[in-house]
């Protein structure tokens, strides 16, 4: 059974931002398969630089959708060996390449679900026409206890 020190913290809210441009940070990456159609994903958690709010996005590794990657690519100066992926490049993603990365994004903000009142951010484009930052090298995807083999 795990041990825990009780810290008495209160809940954690985070009021999404008003809808506009900002500079958001990878702070924690997953893979998987859409539940629909079995496709490849990378789940992104997103903290918003300067503010608390966290948000996601999920991009979805089709062919209908390669523009959102690209987009994600681009707007994070993602780097493959160093250097800014050519045209028809392979990608091999992980979590050590995309956690960390920042960007520039439009947030929007979504009722979820509708009539619940319940509102989060939302990114609407990856913008890639604005500065390219830095990788933030201290943000690291550490395994999860779960993720350790027993």
């Amino acid at each position: 059974m795990p041990s825990y020190k009780f810290t008495n913290q209160d809940n954690k809210i985070f009021e999404p931002v008003p809808p506009g441009d900002y500079i958001v940070e990878v702070v924690q990456c997953e893979f998987g398969l859409t539940k629909e159609r079995g496709d490849d994903k990378m789940d992104l958690k997103l903290k918003v630089e300067g503010k608390d709010t966290l948000l996601f996005d999920t991009l979805t590794f089709t062919q209908k959708s390669a523009w959102r990657v690209d987009t994600f690519v681009k707007s994070c100066n993602l780097l493959v060996d160093g250097h800014r992926p050519a045209p028809n490049q392979e990608i091999e993603f992980s979590e050590q390449m995309v956690v960390g990365l920042r960007g520039w994004a439009t947030l929007f903000i979504n009722e979820y679900p509708a009539g619940s009142g319940k509102k989060k951010n939302k990114v609407e484009i990856w913008i890639t026409n604005k500065e390219k930052l830095a990788k933030n090298e201290f943000t690291t995807a550490e395994p999860e206890e779960d993720d350790v083999p027993f």
